[in-house]
């Protein structure tokens, strides 16, 4: 949890700048792993906190299994 202050609140999922890809339409993507070797693609907006970690916010909920190491890979296989 990050508490920054400022005039307005936004809540979203923290993660490393490395897993946020450019998908199709050059739009901001996360990869979510389902099942063995399955991986799906959700559309995110990203809003950058520091050098490494990114805010997201979108198609993306707590508890998901979410790609963080080795995400520009699986969107160069897509």
């Amino acid at each position: 949890r990050i508490v920054l202050t400022g005039k307005s609140k936004e809540i979203g999922i923290i993660l490393p700048a490395a897993a946020v890809t450019r998908g199709a339409g050059k739009l901001a993507t996360v990869f979510e792993h389902t099942t063995p070797e399955t991986f799906v693609p959700r559309v995110v907006q990203a809003s950058p906190l520091d050098a490494t970690r990114v805010m997201v916010f979108g198609d993306v909920t707590q508890g998901m299994r979410l790609v963080i190491s080795g995400a520009g890979l699986l969107a160069q296989v897509r």
